[in-house]
């Protein structure tokens, strides 16, 4: 979020605090584990932070990235796909345990 003032002040971008405040908490920490041990996630992660001064906004990325995943996956009806690059198998996850 930008904060600007008119034509000629421009303040410093931050993140806002807008939405669910109870689903940003539940997200932070899957994120911050998605970012370090999902491969396609990872990449997201540093591709967004290069050149960041904070690390908060890669986050925060993947906080959306993997709502909209669990939602579409909810919404579909399927389970979570991972490919793993290094030996081309399928790796089929399921979301919920039963």
């Amino acid at each position: 979020m930008e904060r600007e003032s008119g034509t000629s002040v421009r303040g410093k971008t931050r993140i806002p605090k807008k939405g669910n405040g109870r689903i940003r908490a539940a997200l932070y920490f899957p994120a911050l584990v998605a970012s370090r041990h999902n491969t396609a996630l990872r990449a997201v992660y540093q591709r967004i932070n290069a050149g960041k001064e904070s690390r908060m906004v890669g986050v925060v990325s993947l906080q959306r990235k993997l709502l909209l995943l669990i939602y579409s996956m909810w919404k579909n009806d399927t389970v979570f796909q991972d490919r793993n690059i290094a030996s081309g198998d399928l790796e089929r996850k399921p979301l919920l345990r039963q």
